[in-house]
């Protein structure tokens, strides 16, 4: 069975050139605005969702943080004409897992709808009903344990083989833990030392 795809964007020609070049591979569907896009994403699961940044009455960013809050969210890609540092900083606040910018190189966006779909299905086999533990992540709202990280990266390798990019988060969450605690050392030492 094919994976799902819901490609949003006003322009014909995008929408229309998309779907051409994915539907071979993608349950491709379209909206050409943010309100379409809701009714399509609220009636059907949708495995991915590709949406412009600038869209008629509503953003794409917008529709990225509704899409995140339905029970089933797809991996969200935001894709726009004016990139910026900004921009790509906000969509991933917003939940999107990357940003593409206009012309969209369709091998590249394959390789981060992939790559997101793998880390995605790693997610719901590690955090299902019956996983047999839970990942703390920053949206949970608690702060990053290297004690416990280490013993998720342990127990994940036990259990399912973990995608690079997901060791990589890790990883990198445990990294600037250990670096936070260093400089409060450091700070100490040095506010120590000034005092003699």
């Amino acid at each position: 069975m094919k994976q799902s795809l819901l490609i949003v964007d006003d322009e014909k020609p995008t929408r229309e050139g998309l779907r051409a070049a994915l539907e071979d591979r993608y349950d491709v569907y379209i909206a050409e605005d943010a309100k379409a896009a809701m009714n399509l994403l609220e009636s059907e699961n949708f495995d991915v969702l590709l949406t412009d940044f600038r869209l008629p009455n509503e953003d794409g960013m917008k529709l990225i943080s509704r899409a995140k809050s339905l029970p089933k969210p797809p991996v969200c890609i935001l894709m726009t004409a004016y990139g910026s540092e900004d921009v790509a900083v906000e969509a991933m606040k917003r939940g999107a897992v990357d940003f593409l910018t206009k012309p969209v190189n369709i091998e590249r966006l394959e390789v981060l709808m992939q790559r997101a779909l793998k880390t995605k299905t790693l997610e719901v086999e590690v955090q299902g009903p019956d996983a047999k533990f839970q990942v703390l992540t920053p949206e949970s709202g608690e702060e990053a344990d290297p004690k416990s990280m280490s013993m998720v990266i342990k127990s994940r390798r036990e259990t399912v083989s973990m995608s690079y990019d997901m060791f990589f988060t890790l990883r990198q969450m445990f990294q600037n833990e250990v670096l936070r605690r260093v400089d409060e050392q450091i700070a100490a030492l040095v506010g120590d030392s000034r005092s003699d």
